[in-house]
């Protein structure tokens, strides 16, 4: 009797051993999944960030900031005179 008593609990303890095995691949594969699903969601914000540092790049070129300069704002490349090219004024008159 002793003996069919020690055969259960072994039973039941085999059986929740086997059990928890089960629920920790299964909890290890949802974890893998999620690291993937990560890992792909790093890879298209890398990508979107080279993205936009070429764009950045293309557009603050120093000629497109100087053609920016000059015709939105009105500025322009002082000579060595400290005049503005086509324009007659010096360079204090045009800081004020």
């Amino acid at each position: 009797m002793i003996r069919l008593i020690g055969n259960l609990v072994f039973l039941v303890a085999l059986i929740a051993c086997a059990i928890s095995v089960v629920t920790a691949q299964h909890r290890a594969r949802g974890l893998f999944n999620a690291l993937e699903v990560a890992q792909r969601h790093i890879e298209t914000l890398e990508y979107d960030h080279t993205v936009v540092e070429r764009d950045l790049a293309v557009k603050y070129t120093q000629g497109n900031i100087e053609r920016l300069a000059r015709d939105k704002l009105g500025m322009g490349m002082p000579n060595w005179r400290g005049r503005l090219e086509g324009d007659h004024r010096t360079v204090e008159k045009v800081k004020r």
